[in-house]
């Protein structure tokens, strides 16, 4: 046989092609790493909102205060030092893309600053806001740093670098002003109304710009591995955003026969009581608005005769005593377990609710009950109900003051008091 003969490579030749393949593997490898670190937050946001359970819930003021807070100065001084090295590079797209960050880390230091019972004594629209108005205004950097920035653009931008960067410092400084003095507008909690319209408007922008820049730069930059680092901030900060939409629970009672189609929307689990037994009411389902054309589980059970439910709120699960325990979902459980009707039930988390949290307590959200009790008989007060109908019912929807802070907590209380099925 003959020997093959090997043509030994020139050294720089092979070094050459070893250099391409090792660019080559880094090529294919940069996708599917970058779609994980795209994919993997969105996957963990939609299994906490889809099964909120899986979401721990921990809150402690003087924690929250410094976890946050150590948190945003790290992003602010990250952001300074990008700042400074496009200035120096002359570099007007990385500078609106520094802008970007400092507005959200400079406002999320705001929101840190204002954390209740630290440096103020209780929750304000300062604390409420600054997180979502710094996304909102960082999107504006950023939806502005992927524009075509032609070398004549790029010059204006580098000429007001200094008005950008001191016109952020200064609202910045306005508003930490009105929030840590207590001054209008911040000088009290924001309606709730108010404030879920303010931070809903805010997102809804904001999304959308941080959507198109980060469309935009997908397009653009592809094959550069920083850019494709932002790109994956841009999507990262517009989920923060995400988080700030609407919960609730649907639900539909045929009264004459205590059948209850429900669904929920990343509310607090409703109660259903069943003598002695309280068992939670399970719907998997994310916040309305969170993502376009959602599907929500609709599950079915049955209320019995002399059973009764209870919808809540997280105002009251969440609510703090003097040692900063919450109020807590199984104690609601355990009320809930007390064969009463609707208005006693009401009255009586009211009542315990205001001696865990103690004289001094502030509100800090919403407080919602509504209380459905079944008759235990197809009749009341000796006269029948009419067929589907029910034979009296009550519902009633009125503002009660529970202690200072928001002026008033909206309570509906329902209460079936017959029914024919």
């Amino acid at each position: 046989m003959a020997a093959r003969r090997h043509r030994a490579l020139p050294r720089a030749e092979s070094e050459g092609k070893e250099v391409r393949v090792t660019a080559r593997a880094a090529t294919r490898l940069r996708a599917p790493v970058w779609l994980a670190q795209l994919v993997l937050p969105l996957l963990g946001l939609w299994l906490l909102r889809a099964n909120p359970r899986l979401d721990a819930r921990w809150e402690h003021h003087a924690g929250h205060f410094w976890i946050v807070a150590v948190t945003a100065l790290v992003s602010v001084v990250l952001g300074v030092w990008v700042s400074e090295a496009a200035r120096r590079r002359g570099d007007a797209r990385l500078l609106l893309v520094s802008l970007a960050f400092l507005s959200a880390a400079g406002f999320l230091l705001l929101h840190a600053l204002a954390t209740p019972a630290v440096l103020l004594p209780g929750g304000n629209t300062g604390f409420t806001v600054a997180t979502p108005f710094g996304l909102f205004l960082g999107a504006w950097f950023a939806f502005a740093s992927s524009t075509d920035l032609t070398p004549a653009r790029a010059a204006a931008v580098l000429r007001r670098q200094w008005l950008l960067r001191g016109g952020l410092a200064l609202v910045m400084a306005v508003w930490a002003a009105l929030s840590l003095l207590a001054l209008p507008p911040f000088d009290a909690p924001m309606a709730e109304d108010a404030s879920h319209q303010l931070v809903h408007g805010l997102a809804v922008v904001g999304i959308a710009l941080y959507a198109l820049a980060a469309v935009r730069y997908a397009r653009m930059l592809w094959r550069r591995r920083v850019m494709l680092g932002i790109v994956t901030s841009y999507v990262l900060l517009a989920e923060t955003l995400t988080t700030m939409f609407v919960t609730c629970v649907y639900a539909v009672l045929d009264p004459t026969t205590g059948r209850l189609r429900w669904a929920n929307a990343g509310q607090d689990l409703p109660l259903l009581r069943s003598g002695a037994e309280v068992a939670e009411l399970r719907a998997t389902g994310m916040p309305l608005g969170l993502m376009p054309n959602m599907r929500y589980q609709e599950q079915v059970t049955l209320v019995p005769r002399g059973g009764s439910l209870l919808f809540h709120s997280d105002g009251l699960t969440e609510a703090h005593g003097p040692g900063r325990e919450m109020f807590g979902a199984g104690r609601i459980a355990a009320l809930a377990a007390r064969q009463l009707d609707g208005e006693a039930l009401i009255r009586l988390l009211l009542d315990e609710l205001h001696q865990f949290t103690g004289p001094d307590w502030e509100q800090e959200d919403d407080i919602t009950l509504v209380a459905l009790e079944r008759s235990a008989a197809g009749v009341d007060a000796g006269r029948p109900a009419e067929p589907g109908r029910l034979a009296e019912a009550t519902a009633e929807a009125r503002s009660i003051p529970i202690r200072r802070g928001r002026p008033a907590t909206a309570v509906a209380e329902a209460v079936e008091r017959g029914g024919s099925g």
